[in-house]
């Protein structure tokens, strides 16, 4: 039984590498990068990760914050304000979480523009609206070239907990799936993902299969690629799978 399930984890896994490696990842690369720039938002472009896609309206401006609320049908929506230059949203204040009308929607982007522009965006803050969802763990899964060790990979605690415990495994890059679950079972990530105090599972599996897809994209592109990070990645209960609401990546 046993080889039986590691033979099909294998093929699995040669066939992502089949489909992920190398050109592939250097087309995505292209599309995800304007001519010249060196740091990108990736969201919703982890083309060949094959990460769920979390809903989200379009990159709009503040008129249209509150056409894209109603398009997304959710209860309570999250509007994130996208700055150039910018990649730590919430130390700047460009986050509402939780707005539950259109009126809302109106206000908070607006307020949040005038932030954005603020900044210095010169009239390129764009809004981003996402429903609210309630994950069982926020994770920070993280990757770069370090000039000493050369691709690394770092999992851990995500979202605000990132600044606040630094709570995060590193590895050599690329791991396979048994390094991955060993990386999140060295914080304390693992306990809030088998139901700490009585809460529910969160898709373990999941997680693990982004750091080992996240390792092996910084290994294929190291001589392109400075930094990857996926910081939130919801990971949602088990079964459910993880949803990458904010990616950077910096290139060489």
């Amino acid at each position: 039984m046993a080889g039986r399930s590691t033979d099909s984890a294998c093929v699995r896994h040669a066939g992502w590498r089949q489909h992920c490696t190398g050109q592939r990842h250097r087309r995505s690369l292209g599309r995800t990068f304007r001519r010249g720039a060196q740091r990108a938002r990736c969201q919703g472009s982890a083309g060949c990760l094959r990460f769920t896609d979390p809903a989200r309206s379009p990159r709009v401006s503040p008129g249209d914050v509150k056409a894209a609320w109603q398009e997304l049908g959710s209860s309570a929506v999250v509007i994130k304000a996208l700055v150039p230059g910018v990649a730590h949203k919430s130390e700047h204040g460009l986050v509402r979480l939780n707005v539950r009308t259109g009126e809302e929607a109106e206000r908070v982007a607006r307020e949040l523009f005038e932030k954005g522009q603020s900044l210095g965006s010169e009239g390129r803050t764009r809004l981003l609206v996402q429903p609210m969802i309630a994950p069982v763990a926020e994770l920070l899964v993280g990757a770069r070239v370090d000039p000493e060790f050369g691709p690394v990979i770092v999992a851990g605690l995500g979202g605000i907990a990132v600044e606040l415990f630094k709570d995060v495994a590193v590895r050599l890059a690329p791991v396979s799936r048994v390094e991955a679950e060993e990386m999140l079972k060295a914080t304390r990530a693992a306990k809030l993902l088998t139901g700490w105090r009585g809460g529910p599972l969160g898709d373990f599996k999941a997680a693990t299969e982004v750091i080992c897809r996240v390792s092996h994209l910084i290994a294929d592109l190291k001589d392109e690629v400075r930094e990857f990070e996926i910081n939130p990645l919801a990971v949602l209960p088990e079964g459910a799978g993880c949803l990458p609401l904010d990616c950077l990546l910096v290139r060489k």
